[in-house]
């Protein structure tokens, strides 16, 4: 019986371990890429690109970020709803550590359009609050280069 029960508490701690590192994208961000590509006007072949950058992949990000023509939808409240789910996919941490990293044009790529139409998310309380980091960085931004702002 001890040792079924072991063998019971392996094969869980084996199967959370494998859930926790698959690492795929919300159903929420999966289906927002699938309409934003199939509506908004990128190719259809961007994305599995999309997709990867929800799971933090360097270059999937550095392609979004840099090649607006092809990822972009031509609207700017469209491409707007890009980096706010990118955001809320990668969370502070992780997009803010990639944004920091980044030259001065794609810095303003990645951080312009966060937020929401009418604030952006430094201005913003409650988005402050749920990105911090993420907001001290558009902040900085925009007080650096104010002709950034949207």
């Amino acid at each position: 019986m001890k040792m079924l029960l072991l063998l019971l508490s392996v094969m869980t701690c084996s199967c959370a371990n494998q859930a926790v590192s698959n690492d795929r994208p919300s159903s929420g961000a999966s289906s927002f890429f699938a309409n934003y590509v199939a509506i908004d006007g990128p190719e259809p072949d961007t994305l599995p690109i999309f997709l990867s950058a929800c799971r933090g992949d360097q270059s999937a990000l550095d392609a979004i970020f840099s090649d607006y023509d092809r990822f972009g939808s031509g609207d700017n409240e469209a491409w707007g709803d890009v980096p706010d789910m990118l955001l809320a996919e990668l969370g502070d941490q992780r997009f803010s550590a990639y944004a920091s990293k980044q030259d001065f044009k794609r810095k303003v790529a990645v951080l312009k359009w966060l937020g929401t139409p009418g604030s952006s998310l430094c201005d913003d309380s409650d988005s402050r609050r749920l990105y911090p980091k993420t907001a001290a960085l558009q902040e900085a931004l925009f007080a650096s280069h104010p002709t950034a702002r949207p």
